[in-house]
């Protein structure tokens, strides 16, 4: 028999991609329990909801860039991203 578990059920979010409401509440991001996607809580109200990426889509956009695949690159080049002021 197969029993699944899912801990802190939130309903202040959606998920972006395929608008469930059945979402897992992570702290800094959610998981959305029909799609298996997380997305960053902090890029909901920044980013109109449906162009927000899931951080898996995320990670596949830096990982396209083979000088990214650096940690120590990466981490400055994703600093210098958050300090610019558009």
């Amino acid at each position: 028999m197969f029993m699944r578990a899912i801990f802190n059920i939130s309903t202040n979010y959606y998920c972006p991609r395929c608008n469930s409401t059945e979402i897992v509440d992570h702290g800094e991001y959610i998981e959305c329990s029909k799609c298996c996607l997380d997305f960053f809580k902090d890029h909901f109200g920044e980013i109109n909801n449906e162009n927000i990426l899931a951080e898996e889509e995320l990670k596949g956009v830096i990982d396209s860039f083979e000088g990214l695949k650096d940690k120590k690159i990466r981490k400055v080049f994703l600093k210098s991203i958050e300090n610019d002021n558009f």
